[in-house]
C-alpha cells in the first residue's frame, strides 16, 4: 500500500538554494518503494546560498522532489532571532492541519521529524497527535548533550530543560526513533526510550553518482598534484569545511614542517573560518608539506580524490563524541578507494571497522606523521589493499541505496 511521508527537517532545501543530501536520498527511497516523500523545510536558515523567502507556504519541485518550505524570519548568528526561528518553525508545523483540510498538502500517514534542533518534533508530535499518526524521531545531534558537552551551557539553563522535555517526550511516546550515531541509545535510554524503539541509520554516500564524469581540475589543483608527483611524494587530502572543530592545526604543527624532509603532501581543499588564520600560520613556519586549495564541486573532487593516495579526517577530542560519529567526507575518501588516517576519538571508527587505514589520536601531529611516513613506506598496491577494503566497506554499510531501503522498510513496519 503506497503511503504519504512526511520528512520534516529545519534546514532542508531544495539543491539550487541549499544543501542536505540526507533528505533527499530518503526521499529518493521512499519513491523508488512507491510512496510519496514531502520534504518539509524552513524558508530562512544560515545553510542557504541565495535566500529562498517566500511571504507564504511554498511548493517547490526540484531534482525529482516535492519541497515545502514554511516562512520564517531572517537572523544573523546565534541570537534570540535564531532561536526564534527554530522555535516558529515547529509551531508552524504544528499548524499544518489548516493546510491539509485546505487540500494544500497531502495528508500524510507518518512523519519523520529530524532534529538539526529538537523544536521541529514539539510541532510534528502534535500534528501527527491531531492527524492520528505515527511519528519518528530523527535525533541527528544528542541534544541537549550538545549543548552541556560542548557549547558548555549549564544543565540546567531554560533552553537545555526546554530541550531535554522535548527529547524525553519522543522517547517515550515516538513510534520510532532514529540517530545517525551507533551509540546514541546510551544516552537516550536514560529519558525513556526503549531499546528496542531505537535504530541507527547513519549518513550515507550515493555511489551511483561516482560513475558519473568527473569534471576537469582547475590549474592550481593540477599543478599541485603534478608538483607531488614529481618530487615522488606521497598524496594526502583533506577535503571538508576549516573550522575550528576540525582540528586542523594539527597538520600545521606537524614535526617535519619546516624541512622537505617529510615523504608526503597535504593538500587542503575547501573553506571556513580558521582557513586564514592556517594560511598565516603555514607562512611563518615555512612549512612545505601543506598546500592550501580552493574548494571543488563534488564532480571535481572525484576526479582529485582518484588521483590521491590518502585521505585524512580529524575532529577535536570531544567527549560527545563516545556515542559515535558520522562524517560525511570519510565516505567520499573510501569510495574512491583511499585508505584514511583516522584522528577522531570515538564511539565508532569505519576505519578500524573495514581494515582501511591508520587510526590515530585527535590532535596529535607526531601520531600523524608516524601514520603519513607508514603509508609512504607500503608499496602502491598495499595501499590499493587498503582502500579495496574500504570501498567494499562503504558500498555495504553506507550506499544511499542500502540506507534508504532500511528506512523505507522501517516507517512500513509502523503505519
Amino acid at each position: 500500500m503506497s503511503m504519504t511521508v512526511y520528512y520534516i527537517n529545519h534546514y532542508a532545501s531544495p539543491p539550487s538554494v541549499g544543501r542536505g543530501e540526507r533528505p533527499l536520498h530518503i526521499a529518493k527511497a521512499f519513491a523508488r518503494h512507491g510512496h510519496r516523500c514531502i520534504i518539509l523545510g524552513a524558508s530562512r536558515h544560515h545553510l542557504q546560498f541565495p535566500e529562498a523567502t517566500p511571504q507564504e507556504e511554498t511548493i517547490i519541485r526540484e531534482a525529482d522532489r516535492e519541497f515545502f518550505l514554511l516562512p520564517t524570519a531572517a537572523y544573523s548568528g546565534n541570537s534570540i532571532g535564531r532561536l526564534w526561528n527554530m522555535v516558529s518553525f515547529g509551531r508552524q508545523i504544528r499548524g499544518l492541519k489548516r493546510l491539509i483540510d485546505g487540500g494544500k498538502l497531502s495528508r500524510p500517514d507518518l512523519l519523520i521529524a529530524s532534529s538539526p534542533h529538537p523544536f521541529a518534533y514539539d510541532g510534528a508530535a502534535g500534528l501527527a497527535k491531531t492527524l492520528g499518526c505515527p511519528v519518528i524521531f530523527e535525533e541527528r545531534d544528542l541534544w541537549p548533550l550538545s549543548l552541556i558537552e560542548i557549547a558548555g551551557v549549564h544543565p540546567w539553563h531554560p533552553v537545555v530543560w526546554w530541550m531535554r522535555r522535548i527529547v524525553r517526550h519522543a522517547c517515550k511516546h515516538a513510534a520510532g526513533v532514529v540517530s545517525l550515531l551507533p551509540n546514541a541509545h546510551e544516552a537516550l535510554m536514560e529519558l525513556g526510550l526503549p531499546r528496542e524503539r531505537f535504530h541507527w541509520i547513519p549518513n550515507g554516500i550515493d555511489v551511483e553518482a561516482w560513475d558519473g564524469d568527473d569534471l576537469p581540475l582547475p590549474e592550481e589543483h593540477r599543478s599541485a598534484l603534478d608538483e607531488a608527483r614529481r618530487e615522488n611524494k606521497l598524496v594526502a587530502v583533506y577535503a571538508g569545511a576549516h573550522g575550528p572543530a576540525n582540528e586542523l592545526n594539527t597538520l600545521v604543527d606537524i614535526p617535519a614542517a619546516d624541512s622537505d624532509s617529510a615523504p608526503y603532501r597535504i593538500m587542503l581543499i575547501g573553506d571556513g573560518p580558521s582557513k586564514p588564520a592556517l594560511i598565516e600560520r603555514v607562512k611563518a613556519m615555512k612549512c612545505t608539506h601543506l598546500r592550501f586549495l580552493s574548494p571543488l564541486p563534488k564532480a571535481a573532487l572525484r576526479g582529485l580524490l582518484r588521483q590521491s593516495d590518502v585521505g585524512y579526517i580529524g575532529l577535536k577530542d570531544c567527549p560527545l563524541f563516545r556515542f559515535g560519529v558520522s562524517p560525511n567526507k570519510v565516505f567520499d575518501y573510501m569510495i574512491a578507494g583511499l585508505p584514511v588516517v583516522w584522528a577522531i576519538r570515538a564511539g565508532n571508527s569505519p576505519i578500524d571497522e573495514a581494515q582501511a587505514g591508520i587510526a590515530v589520536p585527535p590532535g596529535d601531529p607526531v601520531s600523524v606523521d608516524k601514520a603519513l611516513r607508514e603509508l609512504s613506506r607500503m608499496t602502491p598496491s598495499e595501499r590499493e589493499a587498503m582502500g579495496a577494503h574500504a570501498c567494499e566497506y562503504v558500498k555495504q554499510h553506507h550506499a544511499w541505496s542500502v540506507l534508504g531501503d532500511r528506512y523505507v522498510a522501517l516507517c512500513e513496519k509502523l503505519v
